[in-house]
Protein backbone atom coordinates (compact mmCIF):
# COMPACT_ATOMS: atom_id res chain seq x y z
CA UNK A 1 0.00 0.00 0.00
CA UNK A 2 1.23 3.42 -0.97
CA UNK A 3 -0.13 7.22 0.03
CA UNK A 4 0.84 8.87 -3.31
CA UNK A 5 -1.87 10.20 -5.97
CA UNK A 6 -3.22 7.37 -7.87
CA UNK A 7 -5.94 7.64 -10.53
CA UNK A 8 -7.63 4.94 -13.01
CA UNK A 9 -5.31 4.48 -15.84
CA UNK A 10 -1.87 5.27 -13.53
CA UNK A 11 -1.90 1.03 -13.31
CA UNK A 12 1.93 -0.01 -14.44
CA UNK A 13 3.67 3.16 -12.99
CA UNK A 14 6.75 2.78 -11.28
CA UNK A 15 6.94 3.02 -7.36
CA UNK A 16 10.07 4.84 -6.38
CA UNK A 17 11.67 5.40 -2.82
CA UNK A 18 14.18 9.06 -3.23
CA UNK A 19 16.13 10.01 0.04
CA UNK A 20 17.75 12.87 -0.50
CA UNK A 21 19.57 13.61 2.88
CA UNK A 22 20.58 9.97 4.11
CA UNK A 23 19.12 6.71 4.38
CA UNK A 24 20.15 4.02 6.86
CA UNK A 25 22.16 1.14 5.14
CA UNK A 26 20.84 -2.13 6.41
CA UNK A 27 23.82 -4.03 4.39
CA UNK A 28 26.50 -1.60 6.39
CA UNK A 29 24.39 -1.49 9.49
CA UNK A 30 24.94 2.50 9.63
CA UNK A 31 23.31 5.61 8.85
CA UNK A 32 24.57 7.31 5.69
CA UNK A 33 23.96 10.83 6.47
CA UNK A 34 24.12 13.26 3.59
CA UNK A 35 24.09 10.75 1.00
CA UNK A 36 20.78 10.11 -1.46
CA UNK A 37 19.43 7.06 -3.01
CA UNK A 38 16.69 6.39 -5.54
CA UNK A 39 15.22 2.82 -5.48
CA UNK A 40 12.38 1.53 -7.48
CA UNK A 41 10.13 -0.20 -4.72
CA UNK A 42 7.44 -1.78 -7.31
CA UNK A 43 4.62 -1.47 -9.95
CA UNK A 44 0.94 0.07 -8.74
CA UNK A 45 -1.70 -2.19 -10.21
CA UNK A 46 -4.75 -1.12 -8.16
CA UNK A 47 -6.26 1.09 -5.94
CA UNK A 48 -9.18 1.50 -3.79
CA UNK A 49 -12.14 4.11 -5.13
CA UNK A 50 -14.96 5.70 -2.82
CA UNK A 51 -18.17 5.91 -4.25
CA UNK A 52 -20.28 9.10 -3.59
CA UNK A 53 -24.03 8.94 -4.30
CA UNK A 54 -25.35 12.78 -4.52
CA UNK A 55 -29.27 13.51 -5.23
CA UNK A 56 -30.67 16.21 -7.26
CA UNK A 57 -34.56 16.84 -6.71
CA UNK A 58 -36.00 17.77 -9.46
CA UNK A 59 -39.30 16.79 -11.66
CA UNK A 60 -37.75 13.76 -12.17
CA UNK A 61 -35.24 12.48 -9.04
CA UNK A 62 -32.37 11.61 -11.04
CA UNK A 63 -29.53 9.28 -9.27
CA UNK A 64 -25.81 10.86 -9.77
CA UNK A 65 -22.83 8.54 -8.93
CA UNK A 66 -18.83 9.70 -8.81
CA UNK A 67 -16.26 7.71 -7.96
CA UNK A 68 -13.18 9.24 -6.00
CA UNK A 69 -9.72 8.39 -5.61
CA UNK A 70 -8.59 7.73 -2.11
CA UNK A 71 -5.42 8.60 -3.09
CA UNK A 72 -4.04 4.73 -2.03
CA UNK A 73 -2.14 2.50 -3.83
CA UNK A 74 -1.60 -0.89 -4.09
CA UNK A 75 1.90 -2.37 -5.26
CA UNK A 76 3.70 -5.01 -6.52
CA UNK A 77 7.28 -5.72 -5.21
CA UNK A 78 9.89 -4.92 -8.24
CA UNK A 79 11.41 -8.72 -7.41
CA UNK A 80 7.91 -9.63 -8.54
CA UNK A 81 7.24 -7.18 -11.22
CA UNK A 82 10.56 -8.70 -12.71
CA UNK A 83 9.64 -11.94 -12.64
CA UNK A 84 6.53 -11.92 -14.31
CA UNK A 85 8.26 -10.33 -17.03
Amino acid sequence: MVDMACFPGSSGSPIFLYDRNGYFDRKQNSYMLGASRLKLVGILYSGPLVTNDGRLVLAQIPRVAVNSMMHLGNGKRAAEAVQRW
